[in-house]
């Protein structure tokens, strides 16, 4: 596990933990919510998501596992997303104030912790770019160049993502309306960047990425 990278005696820190079960569809985190647990996801997957002012729901990211679900903060700030178990998950959890005594026990920990964080802030920072800068056709290429990078296995000259993906799903992530992201899977569809089968999309990894940068 990354939380637990350059750690001897990984038992002893694991043990601070409590193992809990949530179902696909289960709030993991409401938004808003102040919360003075830290959450780090061991199995399965996690959408972020949001509600804009228009009531529209809105997902930031989608985490797979050995990565975190919110940031250490002993603040207990408000929760800025809602998460939702995208599928059966399985968490560690652990009050913030126990783990900042294991960060004084460990400062590997707490490094670990850190480059976590750092890595969802870089993430946040790219996801914004590509809100505000480019259109829907390269939003949706760059979305699923992500997946593919992410949750890909190589399959002839495609890359197949191993879950399966609707437009509404498409649409809350990218931020545009079912029939936005239906045209525009229609143009990579014609382009050969992108076939569906069964429900699973299959991809041109680097072609979409090479779209994208045009």
């Amino acid at each position: 596990m990354k939380l637990f990278k350059n750690i001897d005696d990984i038992q002893y820190y694991l043990d601070k933990f409590k193992i809990v079960n949530y179902k696909r569809n289960d709030i993991i985190l409401h938004e808003k919510e102040f919360c003075d647990d830290f959450f780090y996801l061991i199995e399965g997957k996690v959408t972020l998501q949001s509600n804009t002012f228009q009531g529209k729901k809105k997902i930031f990211f989608t985490i797979d596992k050995d990565d975190i679900i919110n940031d250490f903060d002993l603040n207990f700030s408000k929760f800025p997303y809602e998460a939702i178990a995208f599928e059966n998950c399985q968490i560690l959890q652990i009050k913030q104030c126990d783990l900042d005594k294991l960060f004084d026990e460990c400062p590997q920990l707490q490094r670990n912790c850190l480059a976590l964080q750092s890595h969802r802030s870089r993430r946040l920072y790219r996801q914004l770019k590509n809100t505000l800068s480019i259109n829907i056709e390269k939003k949706l290429a760059a979305k699923l160049w992500k997946f593919a990078k992410d949750y890909g296995q190589k399959s002839d000259c495609y890359t197949y993502i191993d879950f399966k993906i609707n437009n509404t799903y498409l649409s809350d992530v990218i931020g545009c309306s079912r029939e936005s992201v239906s045209r525009a899977i229609q143009v990579l569809i014609k382009m050969n960047l992108l076939k569906i089968e069964n429900g699973y999309y299959y991809v041109k990894k680097e072609e979409l990425l090479e779209y994208y940068r045009q």
